[in-house]
């Protein structure tokens, strides 16, 4: 009986060694994959004979701070008009993908790259894939590095998210740095009408000011603003 099992746990024992061996080889080969597609001056894509195929690093695990790699071949993908836009986005005649995944409803002849998060085409704008409500992709330009407007909206953009700025004088709106903006009548922070602030004498700080338990960074003639907060002087 106990011959028994001390033979069942060698096997099993035998059995686990073997699938982390065929595990590790895997990974070692598409990190090979990885390493000879990047060689030849690609990202993640890579153009085969007949094929395109998907290179990426993936974590999990307990084993998550160490990045693995696998690789997968893109289908519906045509070597011969395949282009690699990015690392995660690439294109054909006919079709756009993103980490080696067809797209849908997608303008392939319009389709640019805006930022790692941030695409367009004729259709509109897509943050993460998802299509902006009432967004013009064609009109969409950025005004510095987290303001943006189009034919339809003024946006405010911040790492993968983003909010519209509603009611906003198109015209006269101007951003003052990455957080505050303006227009003829209002100072906005992000998204946010400021109350009270006066857009002709408001101005940002070349340093923050504490008041209180309030960090101040912008002012006008009346009051202090910490970020939407308006403290009188």
């Amino acid at each position: 009986m106990i011959k028994r099992e001390i033979t069942n746990s060698l096997i099993l024992v035998t059995v686990l060694i073997g699938f982390l061996i065929l595990i590790s080889c895997n990974d070692q080969s598409a990190k090979d994959s990885l390493a000879t597609a990047k060689e030849k001056g690609y990202l993640n894509y890579e153009v085969l004979n007949d094929s395109v195929v998907y290179h990426y690093i993936y974590r999990s695990g307990i084993n998550w701070y160490k990045g693995e790699a696998a690789s997968f071949t893109v289908r519906d993908a045509n070597p011969k008009t395949f282009i690699e836009l990015t690392e995660n986005y690439a294109k054909d005649s006919l079709h756009v993908f993103h980490k080696g995944h067809k797209l849908s409803e997608i303008d392939v002849n319009s389709f640019k790259v805006i930022a790692k998060f941030l695409t367009r085409d004729k259709l509109g704008v897509y943050l993460e894939n998802k299509k902006i409500t009432n967004s013009d992709g064609l009109s969409f330009r950025f005004i510095n590095d987290n303001y943006a407007i189009d034919n339809n909206q003024i946006y405010h953009f911040s790492s993968n998210d983003y909010s519209v700025i509603k009611n906003v004088d198109r015209e006269s709106f101007t951003p003052i740095d990455n957080l505050y903006a303006k227009d003829k009548k209002h100072v906005y922070y992000l998204d946010i009408v400021i109350t009270n602030a006066d857009p002709v004498t408001f101005r940002v700080l070349d340093s923050v000011l504490k008041k209180g338990t309030d960090f101040i960074d912008a002012e006008d003639n009346t009051y202090f603003y910490s970020k939407e907060k308006s403290i009188k002087k």
